[in-house]
């Protein structure tokens, strides 16, 4: 089980920084995911903890050792580039033997470590082609496949299924699922897609120009974001916004918030920071109402239902098949996006009635915080 250890790690180019002071660690026997928009630095970590590039302050840790002075054959880790990066005049069985070759491995254990990654990977039945008779996704495979027969302590994957369209994405997506499950070693796996995160990742670390903005697991990323940007990156559809103020305090622990629609809401505060909310959280303030499409409905008018009802006019229908995506509207010049179950018959134009729950909002004040983390902050 290797752990890999990030401490007050900067990266500049000349004077311009790329890595901000990160500290991460990365466990064992799990996969990460580093995500976040093109050029928050992801790709620029990755390469650090392979050994491409050198920290300009910090320090790096494999299995407890430091691998700053380390060249990168000598640190036992794999990378996997969003390039294929094979050799086009070798086989598929000389690209993956390469680097064993060059180790001074035997015939014999060249030739069953790659039998045993070539049909682990379902490309046995390739091992005499060139990189040229192969699909997109039969090169991916056998670039992992390079990989793999090192045995490293850690894989390293840099965005592999980007230059994939999307049948192979989600095919190659399955695939690396697969063979996390098989190889039961570290793994971290950067993208810009937040669905392969997701779907691969043990544990997600949200990036931003260079600093973590938050990790944790998937389904704690989505369900308590810690402000705006975290909220905005994890969910497809992304979750919808709308501006708020604060009309009065209810009792110690729930806010009436009015949208800017006019429609009111009684959210619950779960903490008593009584200063912070005399400083954020005053009457009048302005708020963000966070809501995930899903958690939006069509008001009911055979039913009484406990909520605020949206009042919208729908602009645009996606009809995926199993599900749609409604977008609505508002009188006030907001937009939301609403999921549904099924195909969706509504015609663009038609005036329509949201049904949403006070519970399913996330709160954010006005720095773009989500008002849940501040039950952490001390009074002082």
């Amino acid at each position: 089980m290797t752990t890999i250890v990030l401490k007050d790690v900067t990266k500049s180019f000349k004077d311009h920084p790329i890595i901000n002071g990160v500290n991460l660690t990365i466990e064992g026997n799990a996969c990460t995911a580093l995500v976040g928009p093109s050029g928050c630095g992801k790709s620029t970590l990755l390469r650090l903890i392979c050994g491409l590039e050198e920290p300009t302050t910090g320090e790096i840790y494999v299995d407890g050792s430091c691998v700053n002075r380390l060249p990168p054959v000598a640190r036992g880790i794999a990378m996997v580039f969003q390039s294929y990066a094979l050799y086009p005049h070798m086989t598929v069985f000389d690209n993956m033997a390469f680097a064993l070759k060059i180790a001074g491995c035997s015939k014999t254990d060249i030739a069953r470590r790659v039998q045993h990654a070539a049909k682990t990977l379902k490309v046995d039945h390739l091992l005499d082609r060139t990189p040229k008779q192969l699909s997109g996704g039969q090169r991916q495979r056998v670039a992992i496949g390079r990989a793999i027969v090192r045995h490293p302590k850690a894989f390293l994957f840099d965005e592999p299924l980007s230059n994939l369209d999307a049948a192979l994405r989600l095919q190659m997506r399955y695939e690396l699922a697969r063979l996390k499950a098989e190889l039961n070693t570290t793994m971290v796996y950067v993208t810009h897609d937040q669905g392969e995160a997701m779907t691969l990742a043990d544990t997600i670390v949200i990036m931003r120009e260079g600093a973590i903005e938050q990790q944790g697991t998937p389904l704690e990323l989505y369900r308590s974001p810690k402000n705006l940007f975290v909220a905005s990156f994890i969910g497809s559809p992304t979750m919808n916004f709308l501006h708020a103020i604060i009309v009065a305090w209810q009792d110690d622990q729930h806010l009436n918030i009015r949208l800017r629609s006019g429609e009111t809401l009684v959210v619950q505060v779960p903490y008593e920071a009584l200063k912070w909310k005399e400083s954020l959280l005053e009457e009048g303030s302005e708020l963000t109402v966070g809501i995930r499409p899903e958690n939006l409905t069509e008001a009911s008018s055979r039913r009484k239902q406990a909520g605020t009802h949206l009042k919208g006019r729908v602009s645009l229908v996606e009809n995926l098949g199993h599900e749609a995506y409604v977008y609505v509207s508002l009188p006030v010049g907001e937009h939301v996006k609403v999921r549904l179950t099924g195909n969706c018959n509504y015609a663009i134009g038609r005036d329509i009635s949201l049904f949403l729950r006070s519970e399913d909002c996330h709160i954010f004040d006005s720095n773009g915080e989500a008002m849940r983390g501040l039950k952490e902050i001390p009074l002082c």
